[in-house]
């Protein structure tokens, strides 16, 4: 890169010869070679789609204390609008934390697993009624003490 063809004394004074990293963004790898908020961005990278090593990850100390950019650019990479719609909830005294984010996202997700159970709960009984007693959506809801209402909105939580 840096043969300049016989006139390197004319053209070495603007180009600098600097150490270059190269890396895959989608495989999790050896990034101490980066202190800045950088490293953190970049172990963020190949987790982005997978909830439990995001959060997991998160937790650790290193996500306690960062800069509000670097805390929106975590966001924005992970697709997680809630952090990004409440971020001063997570201002701490040394920055950011990605830890507290954690925490609310983690009983959000506590929440979610509850009702998407529930649902499965109602379509499987209402489901099992109709087959079993062969009877109509309507009168096995009336019979589980449900509205056809609630069936299909639990089906719509269901996909």
């Amino acid at each position: 890169m840096m043969d300049f063809g016989g006139r390197k004394d004319i053209w070495q004074k603007y180009f600098h010869d600097y150490e270059m990293t190269l890396f895959c963004a989608n495989t999790p790898g050896d990034l101490t070679r980066f202190h800045t908020d950088l490293r953190q961005l970049l172990e963020v990278l190949p987790l982005r789609k997978d909830k439990k090593a995001l959060s997991k990850l998160w937790s650790g100390n290193e996500f306690s204390h960062l800069s509000r950019d670097t805390m929106e650019t975590m966001a924005i990479m992970t697709d997680s609008t809630e952090i990004l719609e409440n971020i001063e909830k997570y201002m701490t005294e040394g920055g950011y934390s990605m830890c507290l984010a954690v925490e609310e996202m983690r009983r959000d997700w506590k929440e979610e697993g509850r009702t998407e159970g529930e649902a499965l709960q109602i379509i499987s009984i209402i489901d099992n009624m109709m087959e079993n007693l062969q009877c109509s959506l309507e009168r096995a809801c009336e019979i589980a003490g449900k509205t056809p209402g609630e069936y299909h909105e639990a089906q719509a939580l269901k996909k």
